[in-house]
């Protein structure tokens, strides 16, 4: 049985391979960490839940998540990892319930505020959504994820600030923010892809050097298999923004990773504006 300064340890180990997007290992030291317990963790079963929801396995994340709250009614992580995976999920009421709850037991989780915020975008709450990430931001300067969530909200607003907050979130966790954003632009490209670009041309008809929306709609057109389209917004964005060119490249890989059509990548990569 391990005391309380083993636990904390083990804990802080698991928040850096969470962080380094190792979730495979998260599960495994979880897994044995449990089988071996007098007792089941709240907290250790809440990695296990953020996990799986970052490998997509919404069920197992959703059963441990449920199983945390009902260990430890207290353990304010455990409502604010519910909330995310009933976002994931669609069920935006719940998510910001489970949020609403896990503020009222800790004010400072910045990581329950963050999750309401996305929520929120999600039903259109977008002045709501941008308060909350900013205060998440307040809370935690270093939560990289927060910065992803105020520059979705800005860029929903119109407000150019996004693609400061974009840039941020990108230079604080590269690898992470480049697979969060093309999952997501895939998520979306597969549900409403005719609605993502008509968002977009919407955007750019107010703003046409918006390079959010160009690097949104060409990763989308990419993910679609409309080179041509896609090296068009790049190109463009390359023009307004050379210095985003690092960032570009990643993002275009892992769209090509996603879409599985690596032969494509070698005539795509050849473009007036350099090798991506």
């Amino acid at each position: 049985m391990l005391g309380s300064s083993e636990v904390s340890a083990f804990l802080a180990r698991l928040d850096v391979l969470y962080k380094h997007g190792d979730f495979t290992t998260v599960i495994h030291e979880c897994d044995k960490l449990l089988r071996t317990a007098a007792s089941p963790s709240a907290a250790v079963i809440c990695y296990r839940a953020r996990a799986y929801r970052s490998q997509g396995k919404l069920a197992q994340a959703l059963s441990d998540a449920t199983e945390a709250v009902r260990i430890d009614r207290t353990y304010a992580m455990a409502h604010r990892t519910l909330g995310d995976i009933y976002t994931i999920s669609g069920n935006i009421r719940a998510a910001i319930e489970c949020c609403d709850e896990a503020l009222r037991l800790d004010p400072t989780l910045a990581e329950a505020y963050n999750t309401r915020a996305g929520a929120r975008l999600i039903a259109n709450q977008l002045q709501e959504a941008l308060a909350d990430s900013q205060q998440a931001i307040r809370l935690d300067p270093t939560l990289w994820t927060a910065y992803l969530t105020r520059a979705n909200a800005r860029y929903h607003l119109g407000d150019a600030a996004a693609d400061e907050d974009y840039v941020t979130s990108y230079q604080m966790n590269p690898a992470m923010y480049v697979k969060t954003v093309v999952k997501v632009i895939n998520h979306q490209v597969r549900q409403d892809k005719n609605g993502l670009l008509a968002n977009c041309a919407m955007h750019l008809r107010n703003n046409p050097g918006d390079v959010c929306s160009l690097i949104r709609r060409g990763i989308a057109f990419l993910l679609l298999g409309r080179e041509d389209e896609a090296k068009g917004d790049f190109d463009r964005y390359l023009q307004i923004k050379p210095t985003g060119q690092d960032r570009l490249q990643q993002m275009v890989d892992e769209a090509l990773r996603l879409r599985g059509s690596v032969p494509a990548l070698h005539s795509f990569g050849e473009s007036s504006t350099g090798q991506w």
